[in-house]
């Protein structure tokens, strides 16, 4: 079997088309079909499936970051596989997590800050109660799950927004596994992390898959099913 898929972040351009907004644009569809087809093959059992060939193409019509498309596409290539009557040996789940450190944050809202203050210096404290998702591991970094496009952006500011003292940079964590099987098929780690802090965002993102591996379930089978089972 061969099994092959594309992704186009333009909308418009059909299966096979080459996109019209920049070369930039094609190389990001090409990374993201490649890493698609990474996690999606270990559950198909290709030995299986002989004489056979399985195009997956993904139309994206809007995005909130690479993370999150790439994220949405694994679980929705998983779904139509398994809609379409393709034998899987389990659904695949995705999630991601960002870690970024508490300094971006902070400068970040400053920055924000002077902007609705119409560009006038200010001095900002930000109480450690507003922020969300301090890490127990390390609380010099934050773990937000399901990044959007402006928290991926805090994760990858390092060179601008680095601490010369501390250097301490952020990053993200992604992982797709099959849940019923305990098994992850693809992980992808960016930055320099501490081993604890990369390892309880790595535990996020494996509850993160538990959780959208059940609505998947619920999706092809129905609610009521699923309720039937649990109990």
């Amino acid at each position: 079997m061969v099994m092959e898929s594309a992704t186009n972040l333009d909308g418009y351009g059909g299966a096979g088309t080459m996109p019209s907004s920049s070369t930039a644009a094609t190389l990001t569809e090409s990374q993201l079909s490649a890493r698609l087809q990474d996690a999606i093959t270990p559950s198909v059992p290709l030995d299986l499936l002989q004489k056979n060939v399985v195009d997956v193409f993904v139309m994206v019509l809007q995005d909130d970051g690479e993370s999150s498309v790439w994220v949405a596409s694994v679980m929705a290539t998983s779904l139509a596989l398994s809609d379409a009557g393709v034998e899987i040996y389990d659904l695949v789940s995705a999630f991601s997590v960002a870690i970024i450190p508490r300094e971006h944050i902070n400068l970040h809202n400053a920055k924000v800050d002077r902007l609705s203050n119409n560009g006038n210096s200010m001095d900002v404290d930000v109480d450690d109660e507003e922020i969300d998702g301090i890490s127990k591991a390390n609380p010099k970094y934050c773990l937000l799950a399901d990044p959007d496009e402006d928290e991926l952006a805090l994760a990858y500011a390092q060179k601008h927004q680095k601490s010369k003292k501390n250097n301490i940079s952020g990053g993200v964590i992604t992982v797709a596994m099959m849940k019923n099987w305990k098994e992850v098929v693809f992980w992808d780690q960016t930055g320099r992390l501490p081993p604890s802090v990369a390892m309880e965002a790595a535990e996020l993102c494996r509850e993160g898959c538990t959780v959208m591996h059940r609505f998947m379930r619920q999706a092809l089978i129905g609610k009521d099913v699923e309720k039937k089972k649990i109990t």
